[in-house]
């Protein structure tokens, strides 16, 4: 049985500029498979609905990956097993194109006003660039019965822990340095993505944002902590130990922007709802990687999933 939480924390540096959190999360749960995603909108001047950028990139996300596997699972796994990498090139080009229409949509019931292109653009707008108005980056973890895999663009995090209890990066976006990263709303976007196929399923797929692992001193540090948390996985078998855990999460990230990156931090977690192995020990507690006591504050909200039912599959998409 598979399962996930999810958890968004606004930044202490937004709060501190009264700014929006610029984060987005989100699940989907299905019979066969569970999907997790995470955005991080840019949130610079020019970037001015980057914040609905990263909600719409995660709801593109979901909505092509349910596209493709829920209305003939079966079919999907037998495609996916002939040629991994052409069907998942096909659900990223898909959610490209569903990211630039709510783009539209958006702009069509609030268009771009002069006094905002004066204020954030600096007068000057090229309509032919509008999507970097909304541009972030896009995490994406889906385990199921046969198929397991993940992709990305721009900078955050995308750690595993197998089914040996082992926490490591399978993927990352080399091309996001220091203060810059690949982007969704990039003219190439396509190939700005990076994807990474599991041979058999792993025990957690964890999606984070850039602010977690940059309140950490080094990687291995940042790794402790996933698995740290995974342990915590274990017996999350109810909705209310579910939400009892994101809660949780949300005022241990608090503190972590806080004390660290000051950015938002937001994760998507997908697992298998199985008991961890004796080998998932570690010496590290989720709550002993904080460096000062925890003062838990209620300026976060944890992010409320709702599975909506999309069209039907179109019946030519495998060929």
């Amino acid at each position: 049985m598979l399962s996930g939480i999810s958890a968004i924390t606004i930044g202490q540096s937004h709060i501190d500029n009264k700014t929006e959190c610029q984060d987005s999360a989100i699940l989907d749960f299905n019979d066969k498979y569970v999907m997790g995603a995470v955005a991080d909108g840019h949130g610079s001047k020019k970037h001015f609905r980057s914040a609905k950028g990263s909600q719409f990139a995660v709801e593109a996300a979901k909505y092509s990956i349910y596209e493709y596997m829920n209305d003939n699972y079966e079919k999907f796994v037998d495609a996916y097993n002939k040629d991994k990498k052409y069907l998942i090139d096909r659900i990223i080009k898909m959610l490209i194109t569903k990211w630039h229409e709510k783009i539209q949509e958006d702009i069509n019931n609030e268009p771009i006003t002069q006094e905002e292109i004066d204020k954030y653009l600096g007068g000057n707008f090229n309509e032919e660039k509008i999507a970097s108005i909304y541009g972030t980056t896009l995490l994406v973890g889906v385990m199921g019965e046969g198929c397991n895999f993940g992709f990305l663009i721009g900078d955050g995090s995308f750690v595993v822990i197998d089914k040996h209890g082992k926490a490591y990066i399978p993927i990352e976006d080399e091309n996001s340095k220091a203060n810059y990263t690949t982007s969704l709303s990039s003219s190439d976007s396509f190939n700005g993505f990076v994807t990474h196929f599991f041979d058999e399923m792993p025990f957690s797929i964890m999606v984070s944002t850039d602010g977690l692992v940059k309140s950490f001193a080094d990687d291995n540090d940042f790794l402790d902590y996933n698995q740290a948390i995974a342990m915590e996985l274990d017996g999350l078998d109810t909705v209310d130990k579910r939400i009892e855990m994101e809660d949780r999460l949300t005022k241990l990230f608090e503190q972590r922007s806080r004390d660290g990156s000051e950015d938002d931090i937001s994760i998507s977690i997908i697992f298998k709802l199985v008991p961890f192995k004796a080998s998932l020990q570690t010496e590290h507690s989720l709550q002993g990687f904080s460096p000062s006591p925890v003062q838990f504050m209620a300026l976060a909200k944890i992010l409320a999933v709702v599975v909506l039912p999309v069209p039907l599959v179109p019946q030519n998409k495998y060929a």
